[in-house]
């Protein structure tokens, strides 16, 4: 897996709200979006996102984590 890819693909399918959307910024399909968040999901072991017919949201889970990169980040 491609961890900076999934990150790029789960933190612009946040700000935009839409796989569709994120997909379109980055210059992805959208199945290709999926794939990455999915993948990413497997990684952390946790649902990152709440999916619904038209929009999709950052899981409590998925803030925690961000923020605990964030953390780790700085560390380094």
């Amino acid at each position: 897996m491609d961890l900076a890819a999934a990150l790029r693909a789960f933190t612009r399918t946040v700000e935009r709200g839409s796989l569709t959307a994120a997909a379109r910024d980055l210059s992805l399909s959208q199945p290709a979006i999926s794939k990455h968040i999915a993948n990413l999901e497997r990684h952390v072991r946790a649902r990152l996102l709440e999916r619904s017919a038209r929009t999709v949201r950052a899981t409590p889970e998925a803030v925690s984590y961000t923020h605990l990169r964030a953390h780790e980040t700085k560390a380094n």
